[in-house]
């Protein structure tokens, strides 16, 4: 009987950093790979820190959405307003999405690239606090298909951070 006792006291409680670490660990991976690689690009001197950081992060999501894109497209015409309205715009995203990192990462037409990309974050910044508004749970296809992620205050973070980062950039060109 107090081997029963004592069993109870030694049950593990849950640990809810941990349970979010691992949660969004293909994201967190994705964003530490992404500013290593643009910190080694940028002491070569071959990019500017931000523009590798964009660039790697978003050609690295983009590849893990081209794994399912059926999948990515129905996930994220859930909860972003113009991919639940134009599904081709929902198929074309992960294109687009690497579309920009290639452009982040050449440097090409950095006006344009930063001010279509932030349209883009404002447009799914939009759909994502719809989305936290209406309670209802959401898979965010952030990483793909592949991942069981919610829809959630990372979501929104990572949307607000890379809107942000663009108008860096365009501060930066002016």
């Amino acid at each position: 009987m107090g081997h029963a006792c004592c069993a109870h006291k030694n049950e593990t409680k849950a640990n809810p950093l941990k349970e979010k670490l691992v949660l969004y660990r293909p994201l967190l991976v994705i964003l530490a790979v992404s500013l290593v690689t643009s910190a080694a690009l940028s002491l070569a001197g071959h990019q500017s820190y931000m523009g590798g950081a964009m660039g790697m992060f978003l050609i690295m999501l983009a590849l893990l959405k081209l794994f399912d894109i059926q999948g990515f497209a129905a996930s994220f015409a859930r909860y972003d307003p113009l991919a639940g309205r134009v599904r081709a715009y929902a198929l074309a995203y992960p294109f687009i999405e690497c579309l920009f990192g290639i452009l982040f990462l050449s440097g090409l037409v950095p006006l344009i690239t930063n001010v279509a990309f932030l349209a883009i974050m404002l447009i799914g910044t939009a759909g994502v606090i719809n989305a936290l508004r209406s309670g209802q749970s959401f898979q965010c296809a952030c990483v793909g298909a592949g991942f069981s992620l919610p829809v959630g205050r990372v979501t929104l973070l990572e949307n607000v951070a890379m809107g942000a980062m663009a108008v860096m950039n365009l501060v930066h060109l002016f």
